[in-house]
């Protein structure tokens, strides 16, 4: 996968697993501009992106994650 600077992504992702079609949950950051990004996918079909507020955690979606994880690729 390609950033906007030219560089892949898969070369600043920290932890990560290839294994995501084995019903467990990839779990791993990103790093970008100084930032690491904690992240998680569920699933596998199309994407579906889950944004929380200000002040939720990836654990605001458990609900939606549990049904949806068996028809979409879920990053939260």
């Amino acid at each position: 996968m390609r950033c906007g600077g030219g560089e892949h992504l898969d070369s600043r992702i920290v932890g990560r697993n290839d294994v995501v079609n084995t019903g467990v949950p990839v779990m791993s950051s990103l790093k970008t501009d100084g930032v690491e990004l904690y992240f998680e996918l569920h699933g596998e079909g199309p994407p579906v992106v889950f944004i929380h507020g200000a002040s939720g955690t990836h654990l605001s979606w458990w609900q939606q994650i549990a049904r949806m994880r068996h028809d979409f690729t879920c990053l939260i």
